[in-house]
C-alpha cells in the first residue's frame, strides 16, 4: 500500500479557500480575496467536509463561523501553507532571485509535491511511482514540472539513485 495515499492529501486550493472563509467569515469575501468563484469555494468546503466527516462551518447571523473542527483544520492547513511559502522563499533564494517569485507557492500542485516526497523517500523515480501507485512517467513529469516552476534543479544523481538538492529538502 502506498505510504502517501492521494486521497489523504487535499487539494491545496481547497485548503486556501477554507482558511480564507474562516478568516473572512464569508464565502463571497473569500472568493474576492483568493480569486475563485463562490461556487468553487462552496464546493471546496463540501468536499473537505465530506472527506473529514465533520462540518467545518456553521451559518450564523454574523456570517460563517468555523466550528471546532473547522478551527483545528484551518490551523493545521495554515501551518502546511506556511511551510509551502517558506519553501518557495528558499527556492527563490537558491535560484538567485532576491525575492520570491510572485505566488510561487500557489503554483505548486499536490501531484508535484507528492512526487517530490516520494522520490525523496524512495531514492528513485521507479520505486517512488510504485509506492504512490502512479506510473514512473507521471512521477517524473510532475517532478520535472516542479523543477521548471522552481527554476533550479531539485534532484541530484547519487551513488544509489537520486537525492534531493538542498533547496528541495
Amino acid at each position: 500500500m502506498a505510504d502517501t495515499d492521494k486521497a489523504d492529501i487535499p487539494n491545496l486550493r481547497h485548503l486556501r479557500a477554507v482558511c480564507m472563509v474562516a478568516e473572512t467569515r464569508s464565502v463571497s469575501r473569500a472568493a474576492e480575496r483568493i480569486h475563485l468563484s463562490q461556487p468553487a469555494i462552496t464546493q471546496a468546503i463540501d468536499k473537505l467536509e465530506a472527506r473529514l466527516g465533520a462540518a467545518l462551518f456553521e451559518h450564523g447571523p454574523e456570517g460563517m463561523a468555523a466550528t471546532q473542527a473547522g478551527k483545528l483544520f484551518c490551523a493545521r492547513a495554515a501551518t502546511a501553507l506556511d511551510f509551502l511559502r517558506a519553501g518557495a522563499r528558499e527556492i527563490s533564494r537558491a535560484a538567485g532571485r532576491g525575492r520570491v517569485a510572485p505566488e510561487l507557492d500557489r503554483l505548486f500542485t499536490v501531484a508535484q509535491l507528492r512526487a517530490l516526497i516520494a522520490v525523496s523517500a524512495a531514492g528513485n523515480f521507479s520505486m517512488a511511482a510504485r509506492n504512490i501507485g502512479l506510473s514512473q512517467p507521471s512521477v517524473h513529469r510532475a517532478a520535472k514540472e516542479l523543477e521548471r516552476l522552481a527554476g533550479l534543479s531539485l534532484f541530484d544523481a547519487a551513488t544509489h539513485g537520486i537525492e534531493l538538492t538542498r533547496p528541495a529538502q
